[in-house]
């Protein structure tokens, strides 16, 4: 009795696929099939125009004007008041670099007077005698040299009396110890209603070593300072 043979499905779909009629057909279709067309890709460009029309319009084009110039407020107010004070140059009063030069009556006398004061203080730095017109009793007007010349000396002035102020405010002196050698410091805090003042000690490497309140017409030098290095930094009873 003979056994009935079998076929697998996956080796039947192979032998279909690789058989020489299924080569033929694809041979043939590639051959009388047409290819498809290549469609060009159309750009569309502007004929006539230049990059200069072809530009974006400037980013403020239809934007209120409004919008660009802020109405001014009083900030802008007070730096243009600030502005034309600061370029005033009169006969007698001339305002530049900072400094105000005013001609004014001298006290003493039937002169004249000039006053250099600097913004913000409260005060004249300088004060000195100005001379008259030549054949008249009016002062000489001012003018760029003779302000420049007034600047440079009331700006020296001012200097000095800081540093004579500093003088005054802040003293040191140095007392030499059986250990060491210590400096004593006054510092003066200036005030119309209640001025303060502390003492201070420092030893060779500016370690501090003591500090007390004082009073503001405490006098320091070297016999004080020794005093109070001696009495183991108390405060001193004046």
């Amino acid at each position: 009795m003979k056994r009935k043979k079998t076929v697998d499905p996956n080796q039947l779909e192979l032998a279909l696929l690789f058989s020489p009629d299924t080569e033929r057909r694809h041979e043939t279709d590639a051959v009388t099939r047409p290819a498809a067309p290549h469609s060009p890709v159309s750009i569309p460009v502007r004929a006539n125009h230049t990059l200069a029309e072809q530009a974006l319009p400037p980013a403020s084009e239809g934007v209120p004007e409004s919008k660009f110039q802020p109405e001014p407020g009083p900030e802008f107010e007070a730096a243009s008041e600030e502005a034309l004070q600061a370029v005033i140059q009169e006969p007698r009063l001339w305002s530049e670099s900072g400094w105000t030069a005013r001609v004014t009556m001298n006290d003493n006398s039937d002169g004249w007077a000039v006053e250099m004061t600097m913004d913000g203080d409260a005060g004249p730095s300088l004060v000195m005698p100005w001379p008259k017109e030549r054949g008249s009793d009016e002062p000489k007007p001012l003018d760029v040299t003779a302000v420049a010349t007034l600047i440079k000396n009331a700006a020296a002035e001012r200097r000095k009396h800081e540093k004579q102020l500093h003088a005054m405010l802040h003293k040191s002196v140095k007392v030499a110890t059986r250990s060491a050698m210590v400096t004593v410091a006054l510092d003066i805090s200036p005030d119309e209603d209640n001025a303060t003042a502390t003492l201070t000690a420092y030893d060779e490497f500016a370690v501090q070593l003591a500090q007390v309140r004082v009073a503001p017409t405490f006098k320091l030098n070297k016999a004080s300072a020794a005093k109070w290095i001696d009495s183991q930094f108390r405060r001193p009873e004046r």
